[in-house]
């Protein structure tokens, strides 16, 4: 995600939804949900699959 200070921060994310250009998704790691413009992500990936047990 591309920060507003131009950095870009790396997240793992289990997505929700998308909705009125927003992506709302679970952050696992940080045990949260969180909600990011779309046009500020600057790359997806897939998960590493040991990312992926509960």
């Amino acid at each position: 995600m591309r920060m507003p200070n131009g950095e870009t921060a790396d997240y793992l994310l289990a997505p929700a939804s998308v909705a009125n250009g927003r992506l709302r998704a679970r952050d696992r790691k940080s045990d949260i949900e969180r909600t990011l413009p779309v046009s500020a992500i600057a790359a997806v990936a897939p998960a590493p699959a040991d990312a992926l047990g509960d």
